[in-house]
């Protein structure tokens, strides 16, 4: 595992309530479950192959080498004990489908490492956030351009920051790693002034 994606872990609460937004083979789950030890742990993931040309590059493109029924029932094998005594919980089906399951204000962190494309990301942002509680924490992975999703990750992390600046708080920005917190509203009067550049002379 990256250090910049290790480096994650020091910011989610020690054993409290958080979600993974793209789960695929549970390598991150599992540094989840050593170094935090949530008492909760939602996976979110289709688990399914999409016949999408957008998707080409991706894990989860239309005829992958990947099964993705045999990934997730391997998951679902190896946290048995985990899921039965409700550490963990798998939620199988699409962020817009499957995160309403879970309340608002509930939990203390949450890491997306879905569809990279801005629409994607967008969408998993605007859905996770209100789950989150004052304090807690949003981790999206994968915040760089020049790959296959272009600048997905960034405009749509950028738009929500942008349109959130009141409640939303960057605490690290690490290479491809970008961690908001999440705190109670800023009132108008309290926000900091636009930086002075001076007049240049």
């Amino acid at each position: 595992m990256k250090r910049t994606r290790a480096s994650v872990l020091d910011h989610f609460r020690e054993h409290g309530r958080g979600a993974e937004i793209g789960v695929f083979m549970a390598g991150f789950s599992q540094k989840i479950l050593n170094q935090v030890k949530p008492t909760k742990l939602y996976l979110v993931d289709p688990w399914v192959n999409f016949d999408d040309p957008g998707l080409d590059k991706s894990w989860y493109k239309d005829g992958s080498e990947f099964d993705m029924d045999a990934i997730h029932d391997k998951i679902a094998a190896k946290y048995d004990k985990r899921i039965k005594n409700g550490q963990v919980e798998i939620l199988r089906g699409t962020s817009e489908a499957m995160l309403p399951k879970i309340g608002d204000d509930s939990l203390d962190f949450v890491y997306i490492d879905g569809d990279h494309r801005y629409e994607a990301v967008r969408l998993d942002i605007a859905l996770a956030w209100p789950k989150l509680v004052e304090g807690g924490v949003m981790a999206v992975d994968d915040h760089v351009t020049g790959y296959w999703w272009q600048d997905g990750v960034v405009r749509a992390v950028n738009e929500f920051l942008g349109a959130n600046a009141r409640t939303a708080q960057i605490v690290a920005c690490d290479e491809n790693q970008v961690v908001i917190r999440k705190h109670a509203p800023v009132p108008d009067d309290a926000m900091p002034p636009p930086p002075s550049y001076g007049s240049g002379a």
